[in-house]
């Protein structure tokens, strides 16, 4: 079949500037119209339009062991912030750290609860909410 772009002013138009619909025809070169083919429709759908993507996180909320934003952030021994469960996973087979590779002197980590309101404020304003807390 042809794949074909036509517009018509009837289904999108409340849609706003959208692009033309596909359209798509098949030809039938059936003896009915004596001995001649013709394209026919068969469907009809509109183009799909891009999804908005969240913005960015800012690389201060993303863990660098795992590399995707924190949800329960702690600040080890080397004074950066990872994710609870990565650097936990991190310090039962290591005693060093994960981005200098320096041997620490203890592997205790504690809750960074300033970064995790960050991050907490930063997602509510990207997903258009109220940013107090």
């Amino acid at each position: 079949g042809r794949i074909d772009r036509e517009r018509e002013g009837d289904d999108d138009a409340d849609d706003g500037p959208a692009s033309p619909p596909l359209v798509v025809y098949r030809w039938d070169d059936s003896e009915t119209d004596g001995g001649r083919g013709n394209w026919t429709r068969v469907a009809r759908a509109s183009t799909p339009r891009a999804r908005r993507s969240p913005p960015p996180v800012p690389n201060e909320y993303v863990c660098p062991i795992t590399l995707n934003a924190m949800v329960d952030p702690c600040l080890a021994p080397d004074g950066h912030s990872y994710e609870r469960a990565a650097i936990t996973h991190w310090f039962s087979t290591h005693t060093t750290s994960p981005l200098t590779n320096q041997r620490l002197d203890s592997t205790s980590i504690l809750p960074n609860h300033a970064l995790r309101k960050a991050i907490v404020r930063f997602r509510e304003g990207a997903a258009g909410g109220d940013a107090a807390g």
